[in-house]
């Protein structure tokens, strides 16, 4: 296996701690009132609906830290 490693420099990412953000709103349930009360008729594929208002919640926050 080979690794790739720089030696002496710290590599971060802004939008790293949006990783964290997800984790946290998934914990907490934040969608879950919308995810409980509004139907979407689609099929199921890879995502569902919450899934990609998760997702799209996340490309905002993202848009506001650049």
């Amino acid at each position: 296996m080979n690794e790739f490693t720089t030696k002496g420099a710290k590599q971060y990412t802004r939008r790293a701690r949006l990783a964290a953000v997800d984790v946290k709103l998934k914990q907490r349930e934040v969608f879950s009132p919308i995810r409980t009360t509004v139907q979407i008729a689609q099929k199921k594929m890879k995502h569902t609906a919450i899934n990609k208002l998760y997702d799209a919640m996340i490309s905002v926050l993202t848009e506001l830290m650049d």
